[in-house]
């Protein structure tokens, strides 16, 4: 994302799609209010495309719309946007939350360091919140997937666990990890992690385990006892001989 908020968007299609897609582009955009500029109009027209502008009549608020996170902190001149891993600037958070049909929810400060803790296996969602703030990414070395990539705001429901076992499935974003087992490993903050749907079911399912030290991050142990602290730390002949080497599952 761009400091003033701008989003590039790159595809690549068949011709006929192409030119289909630009058509509707300029015909919607030129409905709509000629005051706005045509670059801003047909922005918004991919912003009907998913449902944030209801439809091309200009009705606010007819569709499901968008959940964009945005973080602000005292003194800091910019605000954090959970979305995109990026910053922009204030008055920017200002003209989003000032656009008709836009709900702004003010969420309270989570204390990063504070240990939570919950007799249940499942986290509160404020355990879930504070685990995903403090871990941007996926933990398995070399996996940037987000924690939190968009969101629509209708929410989803949880999917079923196939295999019985009892491990938290989310249809967004990371799924939330008890490093060390529950029961034995307590449903607190320092024992949840967050990793993508992939690596959650290779520590589940296979022999890796994980370990985290906040001074050195996280540290992986393959089936063969191979470690893997970032994307460059296993060499070529431990790859060679590991059957299941980082990012092959």
């Amino acid at each position: 994302m761009t400091y003033d908020g701008l989003v590039p968007i790159t595809a690549m299609a068949d011709v006929p799609d192409a030119v289909a897609f630009e058509d509707y582009l300029a015909t919607q955009a030129a409905g709509m209010d000629p005051a706005i500029p045509l670059q801003v109009r047909r922005s918004m027209v991919l912003g009907m495309l998913g449902g944030r502008h209801g439809d091309a009549s200009g009705e606010e608020g007819s569709a499901p719309g968008v959940m964009v996170f945005v973080h602000t902190r005292p003194g800091q001149a910019t605000a954090d946007v959970d979305n995109t891993r990026s910053t922009t600037t204030v008055e920017q958070v200002q003209e989003w939350c000032t656009r008709a049909g836009t709900k702004v929810t003010i969420r309270p400060v989570i204390d990063l360091a504070e240990e939570m803790t919950t007799d249940a296996y499942t986290p509160t969602d404020r355990m879930v919140e504070q685990v995903k703030l403090r871990f941007g990414e996926c933990p398995f070395p070399g996996c940037h997937r987000p924690s939190r990539p968009g969101y629509r705001a209708r929410k989803r429901k949880k999917r079923a666990d196939p295999a019985g076992t009892g491990e938290q499935q989310q249809e967004h974003g990371s799924d939330l990890d008890h490093r060390q087992e529950w029961p034995e490993g307590k449903t607190t903050s320092s024992n949840l992690f967050p990793p993508c749907r992939g690596h959650h079911r290779l520590k589940t399912f296979t022999c890796w385990t994980y370990d985290y030290d906040p001074a050195t991050g996280f540290t992986w142990t393959s089936p063969l006892g191979y470690t893997y602290t970032d994307p460059g730390s296993a060499t070529a002949s431990d790859i060679a001989a590991d059957p299941h080497p980082a990012g092959t599952h």
